[in-house]
């Protein structure tokens, strides 16, 4: 039944690799928790709402993409699937504000889960006023002189829509007051105990941190460990591979995920304990909309609820320009940080203009990033 005989077996061995895992023994002393932020929700006071869109970039859409004799779907209105062009430039511009307040009332204002009960209707016409300015001042129609066009926001993403309006009402409202995390339902605190896989990297042995190896993509993760091995303040640290620390942000209303290179403890010089995330890497896209997301919306949210989760402070740091100082640069962070207020969380290194991306202000209850049980694959 076999053919036999006139052939040799090849038996291929797999190629080496080294095994991540975090270490049983050195639980005690290094491991690290973390919570698991799956979005972020504002908290907004029941008073008058103000808006400044003075500062606010134009909402850009090309009003010249879409036939007149198409129909398309629209995720405002959910009685109306599918409409023609045509059909929606007959509406008022009074009717498209409306779908926009109420779609952002639903989706901001409304409690958890978007129950209407618990949606503050008294807050719609300011709002509508508000979507109104919006509206007539800072949409920017792409291949299109006629105003009327103006109608065609109807097709866009709606979520992106609310982002853009939600920069302007109540900016000066993104600190650890206004801002809450939206936890994981299922997995809410993460850690380093669970760490483990298998990686075909080149790795650097470690003793400060929980898990037995540091999988280095780059020679810089090997720098930055080695350094932090050295650094008296540093207590524990670990790379983040295998450990599914991420930060949720949003460009143009699609969600992403960022992950940063290390997470570390730290003892400051007044004796107290911090958690210092660190990125070596230079976040190679999507810079601006993650260093946002990192200041006024993950760290300002964990730090806001770390007591309930007994932990300590958490705070941010990115290594910028040559690696080879990354000793005194590392340095100069923790002694920044132990000088800090306790509302101020981020320690730049780098001078640049930091400017709004795309805030998403409930993005638990209006679709930004909604809550899911997290598994993920290395």
């Amino acid at each position: 039944m076999f053919r036999t005989g006139g052939g040799v077996t090849t038996i291929v061995k797999p190629p080496k690799g080294e095994h991540i895992v975090a270490l049983e023994e050195r639980q005690a002393e290094h491991e690290i928790k973390f919570l698991n932020v799956e979005g972020y929700r504002k908290v907004v006071p029941p008073e008058m709402l103000r808006h400044d869109f003075s500062k606010l970039a134009p909402y850009e859409f090309d009003g010249s993409k879409f036939p007149l004799n198409t129909d398309l779907g629209s995720a405002f209105s959910p009685d109306e699937q599918k409409m023609k062009v045509e059909q929606v430039l007959q509406k008022r511009h009074q009717e498209i504000i409306f779908l926009i307040t109420s779609y952002l009332m639903r989706r901001v204002f409304g409690g958890e889960d978007t129950d209407e009960k618990n949606t503050r209707w008294h807050l719609f016409g300011t709002l509508r006023t508000i979507v109104q300015e919006w509206y007539e001042t800072k949409l920017r129609m792409l291949n299109i002189v006629d105003p009327e066009h103006r109608k065609l926001i109807y097709y866009e993403d709606p979520v992106r829509i609310c982002d853009h309006i939600m920069k302007g009402i109540n900016p000066e409202r993104d600190s650890q007051e206004f801002v809450r995390p939206v936890l994981n339902a299922y997995n809410p605190v993460g850690t380093t105990m669970h760490v483990t896989g298998h990686t075909q990297r080149d790795t650097f042995a470690t003793k400060k941190s929980h898990v037995n190896k540091v999988a280095m993509d780059s020679k810089w993760e090997g720098i930055c460990a080695k350094t932090l091995e050295e650094l008296k303040p540093v207590v524990s640290y670990v790379k983040n591979h295998f450990l599914t620390f991420e930060i949720p942000y949003l460009k143009e209303g699609k969600e992403h995920r960022y992950r940063p290179d290390f997470i570390t403890r730290i003892k400051l010089a007044n004796g107290n304990m911090a958690n210092l995330i660190i990125e070596i890497t230079g976040m190679e896209f999507d810079k601006k909309e993650k260093r946002w997301y990192v200041m006024n919306r993950w760290l300002p949210a964990v730090n806001a609820v770390r007591k309930d989760y007994d932990m300590d402070p958490w705070y941010f740091t990115e290594v910028a320009g040559d690696i080879r100082d990354i000793k005194n640069d590392l340095t100069r962070a923790i002694t920044e940080i132990s000088t800090k207020v306790p509302e101020v969380q981020v320690v730049s290194l780098e001078v640049e203009n930091q400017t709004n991306p795309e805030p998403c202000q409930r993005i638990k209850s209006y679709g930004c990033l909604s809550p899911r049980m997290t598994k993920r694959t290395t």
